[in-house]
């Protein structure tokens, strides 16, 4: 059965936020109301995919906002969720207490050892694999950099735990000594180096983007001390040939992000730092 899609009107909500593909507003008059509204352009089945996921992560133990219901403002669509109030991004946190990045990548690093080590509903989530594996035959790249990206799907050991899907500290809220995971829709189960290798581009791939200053407001050198705080924590280890080495495990993964962004963003709209040199460096690097 469809989802139904609730009109609204947007003078009643004042905006707040953005991202690459939405901006969340709250209600005027309803201090417990958040939107999260879609770019024009962006398919109906990410704002059905979201709605679903966090109708149903919570029921596994993880900790989302609730999502209330679906809606249509003009040619967009977006979904109401409970607003979590006094809430900030890690990035956010990260941007605000440049000399804590370390403590809050720690964190942040727990939170996401506990979702991948949660067993994922599979009768209502995908693999993620293979909605990659439907990415990358849908765009256009050069046959050997597809042929690179195949044998990392190849390659990739199967999991059935819980993956975000677009893993960085954009992607987790904090509010009163609580963490909660929002932007689900591309949540799924699978192997965690795809999530690992969406948080590796965003700290280490990209050299001084401007799109990823906008979006996680953190410097290239911020990005790098989250990434090198994070990663010891997750592994649970400070053995540094061990660090090395998963890191050079992760590398690749890199990869699928920017299969995951052409087919989102459209190769049409793409920012200059997603192309087809940027894959090239992420393969070199991993040699």
């Amino acid at each position: 059965m469809p989802y139904e899609f609730k009109p609204i009107q947007l003078e009643d909500w004042d905006l707040f936020g953005g991202g690459a593909t939405a901006e969340s507003f709250y209600h005027k008059t309803d201090s417990s109301l958040m939107l999260k509204l879609f770019n024009d352009g962006v398919d109906r089945s990410a704002s059905e995919r979201e709605y679903a996921a966090a109708k149903s992560i919570s029921s596994m133990g993880i900790r989302v906002p609730h999502a209330l219901s679906l809606v249509q403002c003009g040619t967009r669509l977006g979904i109401i969720y409970e607003r979590i109030v006094g809430k900030k991004s890690f990035s956010r946190l990260c941007a605000d207490d440049p000399e804590n990045i370390p403590a809050y990548a720690k964190i942040f690093a727990r939170e996401t050892k506990k979702l991948h080590s949660t067993e994922c509903d599979q009768e209502i989530f995908e693999p993620r694999k293979k909605t990659l594996e439907k990415f990358l035959s849908e765009i256009h790249l050069r046959n050997d950099l597809q042929s690179k990206i195949i044998q990392v799907l190849a390659s990739m050991e199967p999991a059935t735990t819980c993956v975000h899907g677009d893993l960085q500290m954009g992607n987790m809220i904090y509010a009163d000594g609580l963490c909660y995971w929002i932007d689900l829709a591309d949540f799924a189960y699978g192997c965690p180096l795809i999530d690992l290798g969406v948080l590796y581009f965003n700290c280490k791939v990209v050299n001084n983007s401007e799109k990823i200053y906008d979006l996680l407001h953190l410097t290239q050198t911020q990005l790098e001390t989250f990434w090198e705080a994070f990663l010891p924590e997750y592994l649970e280890t400070d053995s540094k040939s061990e660090i090395q080495a998963f890191e050079k495990k992760v590398r690749p993964y890199a990869a699928l992000f920017v299969v995951m962004a052409i087919h989102t963003i459209g190769e049409d709209r793409l920012p200059p730092e997603l192309n087809e040199k940027i894959l090239e460096k992420i393969f070199l690097d991993s040699e």
